[in-house]
Parts: structure tokens; sequence; C-alpha cells
């Protein structure tokens, strides 16, 4: 390569460094470190010239502030990319919005004056037909009393009448005279009137439309301090923080970069140095992200004490002014947050193909097949619950720690705030959601060191479903329907197909668990949960291990826990067990349970740039197979549509099996909802609503608030509220997982309520039948433990525990109790 680069004598080489990318790594010693200032060659040849010098975008749009103000928000940061229409930032201009409140104030007032002359209108328009009516009638009788008065009157010429009744008939003549006349002329009045008021409201109308066009004016000076997006690009500059004074023809509000395959590199030179280079000559560029293979570049420029060097991006995560570490593992938690590893989605489809046709099994694996696809296809978060993001790190000696701790709390942070992990950091002490899941020990870093020239990093994303259903046996002991469980391995097994029976629906099944056996009580913990690490389809290389992962796939699905406690043929999908040397007094088997969302990635980065080397679970060049068969739940007809407000008479009628399409109002509503609504009532009536046990991830675009996933959460944890919420505020419908016990199934029969179950984790499914965030209440609980008010359309879930004291869990828990028992004799 040197050799090439020779044949360009007086050539120029930069070494160039992305703004603020790590560099202190392992390798720095085989390579210059890329620093602010010109460092000495990193080439060892007469008459090359190096220098450093510092990526920048070749194409920048500026952003300018459309009016004057102040910056009342920024809703992006420099190194985010943003989209064409995008709102970037919020100006507030008091007069602007005054103008606008007064122009709000007067259309208002011309629009309700219209309201009021057309409402005179129809009120005229009803007195005229009445009129009419009545002159009709009147009418009528003035002719037959004109009639009977010229008859009296020519009888009573001729003496052929009584005198008395030709002068009642007259006296009724002129009665029915006069109530005509008098109904003419008020008719005549009535409409006039009509006449009047529809001079009246075309006038207001006028007025009207001059109001509005003086509204769409205001608004439209108002809607120019709203700050958006020209162009789709990366913003590589902002002006200050919120607060900042803006005034017209200041400095750029943003710069934004559009072409990010087009980058230049931008090097102060001294006068000696700017003798030798000259424009268009070649330069080979050394990006610090991509390691030492050079790029071909041409010296553009070369004036004022600076020369630009203009180069073709090879890698598209290499950005102008980002941390290339901090990108890698911001692509890392997208992946492990929306993308199942192949693995996983293979033993999945094995579970589609073993469950029979039109169970309640195989309806479950159809939604959770569908919602996997729609993770990766919306790049959505395939649970709302995302757990607590737990790494496992093995770095190069002499690899900074410090700097990688950093680089991947920045990006949790980031990966939070684009809606790719739920806010899951709660204070234990205050109970107060940090916000960005980060925290006192969060996220969990596992560290080791190892002898590789890569950095490896490792990630799980474990919900507190499943994460509550772990379990640790301490031998022997007495297992329910297994019997005494002694230290040996036949005891280790009865241990862990009860940790697949106790976890029923709560924990997601069909689900995989990791399994140490021995180490202390804490240890023994982490073994199991790095247990998941390992990919399904491997095989344990001690053959004892491998015999006793075999055992327990095979038994375990013999007990028919099935997809969702609902009862089926696959309640695990994965075995993994390692055995820890322990001490002699202790023998403990820990248990890790995973769902079916079992989110594990993994990535190998170059120790000098943070850049990508390689996937571990999957290859990214391979296209993702849809897992699903058929689009959506395959409905019967027999379903039924719930439209809250429900009533008593409604929930009575339906039964256990039954599968209801919800449409309308729904109110989320777990633990810290609860909780206060034992001293409180609630900010809205809930009385004959449907309280959802779900911590939703939500994002907020501009006002509006958007679900981003809204799977259901266990719903046991709301056992000790939940009948007594029933009580008090007439609640008609409970959806969560899992099932929940006798305390809340006597509430149900009390009464006249259900208990709906969704299928755990289908976040994505879920979120696209949930059209529109209402309101939102109690927003200090955190995101996910807020009530958030939803419009629903099409969410699918079964009842499972019914007004008349039916429980499919109880019954399933019964059935594969019993046979736990039978697989012992």
């Amino acid at each position: 390569m040197r050799g090439k680069w020779l044949l360009f004598g007086g050539c120029l080489i930069l070494l160039a460094i992305a703004a603020g990318a790590i560099t202190v790594w392992r390798r720095e010693q085989a390579k210059p470190a890329a620093v602010a200032a010109p460092a000495p060659s990193p080439v060892e040849v007469s008459g090359d010239l190096s220098l450093s010098g510092k990526v920048e975008a070749r194409n920048v749009v500026a952003v300018k502030p459309p009016s004057a103000g102040t910056v009342e928000e920024y809703l992006v940061n420099e190194g985010e990319e943003v989209y064409e229409g995008q709102l970037l930032a919020r100006l507030n201009n008091p007069t602007l919005t005054n103008e606008q409140l007064q122009a709000k104030e007067r259309a208002d007032k011309a629009q309700e004056r219209v309201n009021q002359l057309e409402s005179q209108m129809l009120a005229a328009r009803l007195e005229v037909s009445r009129g009419r009516a009545e002159a009709a009638r009147v009418k009528d009788e003035y002719t037959r009393a004109d009639r009977a008065y010229q008859r009296q009157t020519m009888l009573n010429q001729q003496g052929a009448t009584p005198r008395l009744a030709f002068e009642k008939a007259q006296k009724e003549f002129e009665s029915a005279k006069l109530d005509y006349e008098s109904s003419t002329a008020r008719q005549q009045i009535a409409e006039g009137r009509i006449t009047d008021l529809a001079r009246d409201i075309d006038a207001a109308k006028k007025t009207l439309e001059e109001r509005n066009n003086d509204l769409e004016d205001a608004d439209a000076s108002l809607q120019a301090t709203q700050v958006h997006a020209p162009v789709d690009g990366l913003v590589i500059q902002r002006k200050g923080d919120a607060g900042v004074e803006i005034q017209l023809g200041e400095d750029d509000l943003f710069q934004i970069a559009t072409d990010l395959g087009n980058l230049q590199v931008v090097a102060e030179v001294n006068e000696e140095q700017q003798k030798k280079i000259k424009e268009g000559s070649p330069a080979a560029v050394y990006l610090s992200e991509l390691g030492n293979e050079p790029m071909t570049g041409e010296v553009a420029r070369v004036a004022d004490g600076r020369v630009t060097v203009l180069f073709q991006n090879p890698n598209p995560l290499v950005k102008p002014g980002l941390k290339f570490l901090e990108t890698s593992l911001i692509e890392l938690i997208t992946q492990t947050a929306t993308n199942l590893p192949p693995d996983v989605r293979k033993a999945m489809g094995v579970a589609l193909e073993q469950e029979k046709p039109d169970t309640q099994a195989s309806q479950a694996l159809n939604i959770i097949a569908n919602n996997i696809d729609m993770a990766v296809e919306d790049e959505g978060p395939i649970c709302q619950d995302t757990g607590m993001p737990t790494f496992v790190v093995h770095t190069p000696v002499g690899v900074s720690q410090i700097a990688i701790k950093k680089a991947i709390k920045a990006a949790v942070a980031e990966a939070t705030k684009r809606g790719k992990l739920r806010p899951n950091s709660v204070d234990s002490l205050t109970g107060k959601n940090s916000g960005d899941n980060l925290g006192v020990e969060t996220p969990v870093i596992h560290w080791e060191q190892w002898e590789e020239d890569d950095i490896e990093v490792k990630l799980i994303l474990k919900g507190g479903g499943c994460e509550n259903k772990n379990i640790q046996y301490s031998l022997p002991t007495e297992l329910e329907h297994l019997g005494k469980a002694g230290r040996n391995i036949e005891g280790v097994k009865k241990c862990l197909l009860h940790a697949v029976w106790q976890a029923q629906g709560q924990g997601c099944a069909p689900g995989a668990i990791g399994v140490c056996i021995g180490s202390d009580r804490a240890h023994g913990y982490y073994l199991a949960k790095h247990e998941l690490f390992r990919e399904l389809d491997d095989v344990n290389p001690d053959p004892v291990l491998a015999q006793l992962e075999t055992e327990v796939m095979e038994e375990a699905n013999k007990i028919g826990v099935g997809p969702m406690g609902f009862g089926g043929n696959v309640s695990l999908i994965g075995c993994k067990v390692m055995a820890a040397n322990r001490l002699p007094a202790s023998f403990f088997v820990s248990v890790a349970y995973d769902c079916w969302a079992y989110r594990r990635l993994g990535v190998r980065l170059d120790a000098n740039t943070g850049a990508i080397n390689k996937w571990l679970y999957r290859d990214p060049e391979r296209e993702v197979e849809k897992l699903s068969k058929m689009d959506g739940f395959p409905l019967t007809g027999r379903e039924v549509t719930l439209t809250p407000p429900l009533t008593e008479a409604q929930m009575r009628s339906l039964h256990v099996g039954d599968v209801v399409i919800i449409r309308g109002d729904m109110y989320t509503g777990r633990d810290a909802v609860h909780a206060r609504l034992m001293n409180e009532p609630p900010p809205v009536s809930l009385d004959g609503q449907i309280l959802y046990h779900c911590g939703p991830v939500m994002l907020k675009n501009g006002e509006q608030w958007v679900v981003k996933a809204a799977g259901p959460t266990t719903s046991s944890r709301e056992e000790p509220y939940q009948a007594e919420v029933l009580r008090r505020y007439g609640v008609r419908a409970v959806i969560g997982k899992g099932g929940m016990g006798a305390k809340t199934s006597k509430g149900l029969q009390e009464c006249g309520a259900v208990y709906l179950n969704g299928i755990g984790g289908a976040a994505q499914f879920y979120a696209r039948t949930l059209k529109k965030v209402k309101a939102v209440h109690w927003l200090e609980l955190g995101i996910p433990e807020a009530m958030w008010h939803l419009e629903a359309d099409g969410f699918v879930a079964i009842v499972t525990m019914d007004a008349h004291g039916n429980s499919l869990h109880a019954d399933v828990e019964k059935a594969t109790g019993e046979l736990l028992a039978a697989l012992q004799k």
C-alpha cells in the first residue's frame, strides 16, 4: 500500500479523527494516536507529509431561525439523524402568541354569532312552518264562517231564520275574519324575520370568513416559530440550549449534513507545509474509526493555513461529530430490542408447527409470530418491557473500561430516547423513574479481560415478568407435585421441571431456562443468566449435562403449560445448564427463566475504533425470514366486540374461552396506579371501563404521544388491590397476562367483571391496535407507571377468568401439576 502512494511524489497523508472519538486503545503504540493538533508522520517515508485533522461534512444545509424569540424547546441534539419535515425546535414569540390568541378569540366570537343566528333561523323557520299550518286552519275556519254568515244573512232577509241565529253567525264570521287577518299579519312578520336573518347570516359568515383568514394568518405566523428540518440528514451543529434568545439574521439555528458518503478532512498547516501541497494532488486518508486501511482522497483547497481533502466514506456508520463506539452500541441495543436472533426464531417456528391449529395455544403463537415480524418491520421493541439492560464485556489488556462504560451509558440513554428501550430504571428508595435507564448500578455491566484483539460486547434484555420467575433451590428440598429432590442429577432435574411449571403464563411461555448447578447464591444466579448467552441449538460439551438438557426439554414439554399458560404442547424452547464448584454445606440450583421474547445479541468491536467487526448470533447480510404464516389474528365470527362503557349484564354473558375484540376507550394501570387507587380516586371515571395492566413504550411527537410498544404485564402483582378496585370504581374488565388469584376471582363474581388475557410480549401487535393516546394522567409516576387513556380498535384478548368463578389459569395449573406428578411415576 505504501509503495502505491510513493508513486505520488509529495502526496499528503492525513490521519483524520471524528470529533470526540475514543482513541485510547490497546494498539495505539502500533499506530500514532489521533489528536487534534498535527502529529508526527505515521509513515516513515522521505518527502511524505503527515497531518492530523477533523472529519467534517461536505454538504451542509443551514437552518435559519424563522422568527425572533426565545428557544422554548429543542427536540433534537447534535449527532441525531433527522428526516425532512421533522420538528426540531419551538421558539417562543410573545407578540405572535398574543396575536394568535386574539385572532382566535375574534374567530370564536364570529363563529358563535353565526351559530346564534343559524339557531334563530331554525327557530324562525319552525315558526313559519307552524304559522302556515295555523294560517291554513284559520283560513278554513274563516271560509266556513263566511259561508254560514252569507247563508244566515239571506235567510234573515227572507224572515226564514231566527234573529239570534243570524247574530251568532255574524259574530262567528267577524271573529274568524279577525283571526284570519291576525294570522296573515303574523305570517308576514315571520317570513320577514327569515329574510332579515338570512341577510344577517350572510353578513356574519362574511365576518367569520374574514376572522378565520386572520386566524390562519396568525396561525401561520405562529407556526413559523416551529422549526422543521428542510432535508433528511444528521444534525452536526445546534445553537445553544433551550432559553437562548434568537434574533432574525443571527447565526444558523441548526446545521444539517445531508450526504454522509461524501466527507472531508480539514487540517491546519504552517507556511512551509502549505508550499508542499498542491490542489488536486492525491492523498491517503486514514480514519481512526476504520483502522489501518487508507482511503483515496484529493486535496481540494489549500489556503489560509488550512488544507481540505475530500474523500468517500466507505462506512455509513462513520459520521462527523459522532463517537463511533457509541454508534456501534446503539445499533447493538436497537437490534437486540427489535430483532430476535435466528436460533430463537427457528425455535419459535418449530413451536408453531407443534401446536394444534384453532386452539388457544395456536392462536397465541400466531399473534407472537406476527409480533416478531412487526418488530423487525418497524424496528420497534418486540416487548414493551425491555428489562434491565445487562452487558457482558470482554476487553483486551490495556483498553480503557472507563471509556467503554461511558459509551455504554450514553448509548443506553440515547436508545431510550429513541424508543428502543423503555425507561425502566427506578430509584429503590423514592420510586422515581430516572427516565433514561441510567441510575445506581444501571445498566448492569459485567467485565472480563481476555487475550483477544477485539472488544466483545454481549447484551441481554430480560423483562420483569420472566425475571420475577427466576427461582433458586437449595437441595435437598420438597417440591410440590414432585416430592423430595436430593443432591444428585435426578434432584436437579426435578428442580428444573418445577421451575418451568411454576412460571406458567406469568413467564410468557414458551420460555428458556439458563441453569447453574452449584456455586453460591449470588454467583449462581449470574452464571445461570450467563447460560442464556448460549445458542439454543448448541450441544453441551459435558455429556452428563447434555443428557440432562435433553431430558428436561422432553419432559417439560409433556406437562402441558403451553404458550402463555393456555395449555399446549410447547412450554420450553431451550434448556442450558452448567455446573460450578460449591461449598460442602450448600447445593444450590439457580434458574434464570427467559420468555419467548429471548432477546440477546453480541458484537465484536475493533479495539482501536469501536467499529463493528462481527455480529454474534446473527448475520446482518442474511435477510430475516418472515415467521408468521398468516397476517393478524384469524377471526371465526364468534368473537364478541366490547365497546366501553361496559355493563354488568354484558360481562356476565361472557365465559372462559370467549375471544373478545375491544373498540373504544382503555386505561392502563399497573403497580403504582393500583397502589395509588387505594388512597385516592382516579382522575377519570372508571365506571364501566377497561383497565389494562400495561407499561407501554411512549414517544412524544410534538404535543401528541404515540404508542411504540404496549403488551400486557404480569397481573399477579396486582392481586392485593384488584378486587377492591373493581368494587370502588366500577371497572368491568381487566386485561393482563398470567391470570390472577382467588381474591380477584371472588371480586369478579361479586362485581360482574371479567379478566382478559392478552399475549405477553406482543407489544407491536397490540401497539398497532391502539390508534390514539387521548390523555395521560399521573405522569409523575414515570412513563411505564402512568395512567394512559388509549383508544383501541381491534384489540384481541381471551376471557380466562369470568364472572361465574371459572379460571383457565387455575384449571391449567391443576392439570399440569397432575401431569408433573405423573412424570415421576
